[in-house]
């Protein structure tokens, strides 16, 4: 398989040289022509196959620097640096945030050859970074495969490639295979440094303790810090415990236990309660998912909307106190790593015939799920099957059952 992969990239590669020859040297006047999808369609289809090739031959590099074959050692990651540098040039054509975790591992394999240097912990290394390179090289030949036999069209990103109008081809791009952060440990310089975060100003260690204080209530002054230079200030007192982002003073998650005593407040008082502590951390308005009520605080999961898709990967999660309201936990790490507006969904299409015999549909709508360590576009369907509370993620582009999940 992994030959006739290679030998296809590598003849669709010639084909579309000769092509672009021929266009400019013969065929001026149907160039001229030719409307500007067309010609977005054709250069993005070249850098598709161009970064197919260099990921084979990333691999390729990084497999000798897995043996270090002796002098050959620096040649091999010069090499391997230049076909990164490469590959990072024809990501230009594909819209970024559908390309991030190819990037993210181009990125990391520059300056790992950059650095290189021959030891039993940077071969081993180099043999992951090199099957990974290989899993992507599959991944952008099936997708090359694909286009060649008019199963997806590569025009702008945004525009619709099917009469279906289905999905759109970006929505296949990136490639994951929930190895991420056991490889690229060291190349991420932001552990919470999301998307979210971009843009923000830096903030203070006094500036942090500052909102701490008015989240919790809890003086500044009697905040202690732990020691290090990292993308979040680590708070404590007492038993509470805050994680405040450098970039904004983004409360990424608090333990605050507070006393509790009788409970005094309905499920409608503590879904209030939940969003407008949100807001007050600058998460913004946030649609309810899910609420799990214990003896003594309430478990609200709280998710934001984006062109009618809910964003589930960015879910929020408090826990609210039932007799007094307080806040003694919550968690934004996952809205600050992955919150994204470059999502675009539609109406929800009609799942009946997808659902088993008997099942009550209670809500279904679009959202991002992870599934199986993959962004998903899915249709969330939330049902009563033989009395049990039954979760259903079905992909929407296949209109197959991903992912079922059983409600205790």
């Amino acid at each position: 398989m992994s030959v006739k992969r290679r030998k296809f990239i590598r003849t669709v590669s010639y084909l579309v040289a000769v092509c672009v020859v021929i266009a400019a040297t013969g065929y001026a006047s149907f160039r001229a022509k030719a409307t500007y999808e067309a010609k977005l369609e054709r250069l993005r289809f070249e850098s598709l196959t161009s970064l197919c090739e260099y990921m084979h031959e990333i691999s390729g590099g990084l497999s000798l620097l897995s043996v270090s074959a002796g002098e050959s050692v620096a040649e091999t990651a010069y090499y391997v640096s230049s076909r990164a540098l490469g590959a990072k040039g024809c990501t230009l054509c594909f819209e970024p945030a559908r390309i991030e975790n190819i990037n993210t591992f181009i990125e990391y394999v520059y300056d790992f050859s950059e650095s290189y240097s021959a030891g039993e912990d940077k071969r081993k290394k180099a043999s992951e970074l090199s099957d990974y390179a290989e899993e992507i090289y599959y991944h952008l030949s099936d997708l090359s495969v694909a286009v060649m036999n008019g199963e997806y069209r590569m025009r702008e990103y945004g525009s619709i490639y099917t009469a279906e109008e289905k999905a759109y081809f970006e929505d296949l791009l990136d490639y994951s295979d929930g190895r991420e952060n056991e490889l690229f440990t060291s190349s991420v310089s932001a552990e919470y440094g999301g998307k979210f975060l971009w843009g923000k100003h830096t903030v203070t260690l006094e500036q942090a303790r500052n909102e701490a204080e008015r989240l919790t209530g809890t003086l500044a002054v009697l905040w202690r810090s732990e020691d290090g230079d990292g993308e979040a200030y680590s708070l404590y007192h007492s038993d509470t415990s805050a994680l405040i982002s450098r970039q904004g003073g983004m409360l990424i998650k608090l333990i605050n236990p507070v006393d509790s005593g009788e409970k005094v407040l309905n499920e409608s008082d503590i879904v209030s309660k939940a969003k407008e502590f949100a807001v007050m951390c600058g998460y913004g308005t946030l649609t309810v998912f899910d609420t799990d009520l214990q003896t003594f605080t309430a478990r609200v999961v709280l998710v934001p909307e984006v062109n009618g898709v809910l964003l589930l990967t960015s879910a929020v999660t408090a826990e609210v106190c039932l007799s007094s309201g307080r806040i003694t936990y919550f968690d934004g790490e996952n809205y600050i790593k992955n919150y994204r507006t470059d999502i675009y969904g539609g109406t929800v299409p009609d799942i009946s015939f997808l659902l088993p015999h008997g099942a009550s549909l209670e809500k279904s709508f679009l959202c991002l799920a992870d599934v199986d360590g993959r962004e998903r576009l899915c249709i969330y369907a939330r049902c009563t099957v033989n009395g049990k509370k039954v979760e259903y993620y079905i992909d929407c582009n296949s209109y197959k059952v991903i992912k079922t999940e059983i409600k205790k």
